[in-house]
């Protein structure tokens, strides 16, 4: 990761300053009329010595090498303008760069932007991934999508490599590339798009929170694009992955954001459409991310490229657990708990569980962080844990119950225990007067599994209640007396 902080001190010490010679290579991919990108290949320029570059060297081929490793490097492009455009253009920037040979700590890159009154302003945060080759190969660092301020005039970069002990090999850097991408015009979500079934999904007892359809954030259109990838791959949904964007948590225009971090995928990263399943921005807003529809595979961790098989990628606009405002909005949780819910009832999960992935990962919480799928810290994201997944589990009980009628209860207080179990469990619950009273079970599908009924005194009451043999998962239990219905969510654990 990029340390800002030191990136500061260090350009402090140096005072560098210079001039940087750069060619425009614009292998621009229109995705829309709205959205243009234009990849940048600055050169380091001819200069070698210690006015440019502290302790760097330039080879013949154009790559900065370091000349001692067991002291600091430093490099610092001078201004870089940017295409001059209307400002309520939406503009984001990405860097790319190959070192050999890879340590994670040992180099850094940050980003500036030039105002009209000539001051020079840092990006908020810049973080990198590499992309892991074979020993001895360059590795790819891509730093994220960053948001260009609107009235910024220019650009430019610092790279510097820390001290690495003396013997070490010497650091070779690559051209740095910079990938741009344009929104022109942004405009508002259309509100046609709003949805509340996914393409290939069927009628559940618990219907989707809504979310905007690729068309709505104006996606390439199917009929002129490859607008996804040409042989889709499905499963069915055993695990849901909450990752994060790493991008700025306040924006102009979130759904201008959609459409850039689509170009990220498609023209930085070379996906062939965006990685995530669903995106949800901090206003709480759901977007179909990934064409192809319901079960479709993503492509949004890093590592085993089967890895995203059987999963789907939720991706939460904005960059937690590590700015001075670490914690998803409450809109972006909500929203994210009421699609959890709905995933949930889909595939007939249990947001409890634990099971093996299509991938072969073993015993994975089915709702999991990104970070603890894969195992990399690029995979984002710090929310889920237990107490997260019983919310959900809640959440799933709320949408339950919006399906039943609820005038003045006359069956209260209900609690199961244990819960989970075996399929054997006591109800306990009041009634105010004496009367009939049923049970049923159904699975998620909707499928009724058992039922039965009594005839009940007042007062407290507790039945014991044994189910047939279940397969493990997630049920729920509607508890009818005379005009009302409860309804508790249940998990079954042989």
């Amino acid at each position: 990761m990029a340390n800002t902080v030191l990136a500061k001190n260090i350009l402090a010490i140096f005072g560098l300053v210079g001039l940087i010679g750069w060619y425009s290579s614009p292998s621009c991919l229109v995705a829309q009329s709205s959205l243009q990108y234009h990849l940048l290949a600055p050169s380091y320029g001819g200069h070698t010595g210690s006015f440019l570059m502290d302790n760097f060297a330039l080879s013949q081929h154009g790559q900065l090498i370091t000349k001692q490793a067991d002291i600091a490097a430093t490099y610092r492009s001078a201004e870089i303008t940017m295409p001059q455009s209307d400002t309520s253009v939406y503009r984001t920037v990405a860097l790319e760069i190959e070192a050999t040979p890879f340590e994670s700590q040992s180099m850094g890159i940050m980003l500036e932007f030039l105002l009209p009154n000539q001051q020079w302003v840092s990006a908020d945060h810049l973080s990198y991934c590499p992309v892991l080759t074979q020993d001895d190969q360059p590795e790819i660092w891509f730093s994220q999508q960053i948001q260009v301020p609107a009235e910024a005039t220019g650009l430019r970069y610092t790279i510097f490599v820390s001290a690495r002990g003396i013997g070490a090999t010497p650091m070779v850097l690559s051209p740095l590339k910079l990938h741009i991408s344009h929104v022109e015009d942004p405009r508002p979500l259309n509100p046609h798009g709003l949805k509340y079934r996914l393409s290939g999904d069927a009628s559940s007892t618990c219907s989707h929170p809504g979310y905007f359809d690729r068309a709505a954030w104006y996606a390439p259109d199917p009929d002129t694009q490859a607008y996804t990838c040409l042989q889709p791959q499905y499963a069915s949904i055993s695990h849901c992955v909450v990752t994060q964007s790493n991008t700025s948590n306040e924006s102009r225009n979130w759904p201008a954001e959609v459409l850039s971090l689509y170009s990220y995928h498609v023209n930085v990263l070379g996906k062939c459409d965006l990685g995530y399943n669903w995106i949800i921005d901090p206003e709480g807003v759901i977007y179909e991310a990934r064409g192809g529809g319901l079960n479709v595979v993503g492509d949004y961790l890093s590592g085993d490229p089967k890895a995203e098989v059987g999963t789907t990628g939720i991706c939460l606009l904005g960059t937690f657990g590590k700015t001075a405002d670490p914690n998803p909005s409450p809109e972006q949780v909500n929203s994210l708990k009421k699609l959890l819910a709905w995933q949930m009832v889909q595939s007939g999960i249990d947001p409890l569980q634990t099971q093996n992935t299509i991938s072969g990962l073993s015993n994975i919480p089915v709702i999991t962080n990104g970070t603890d799928f894969t195992g990399d810290p690029c995979s984002g994201s710090v929310l889920v844990n237990s107490a997260f997944r019983s919310e959900v589990v809640d959440q799933v009980t709320q949408c339950l119950n919006a399906t039943s009628i609820q005038p003045a209860e006359a069956i209260s207080d209900v609690n199961i225990f244990p819960n989970p179990s075996n399929g054997s469990f006591q109800i306990a619950f009041e009634l105010p007067t004496p009367q009939e009273v049923s049970f049923e079970v159904f699975d998620l599908s909707g499928k009724r599994v058992w039922h039965d009924n009594f005839y009940l005194n007042s007062g407290p009451q507790q039945r014991r209640i044994q189910l047939p043999v279940l397969s493990d998962g997630i049920y729920y239990i509607k508890s009818i007396a005379g005009h009302t219905v409860n309804t508790q969510i249940i998990s079954v654990r042989n």
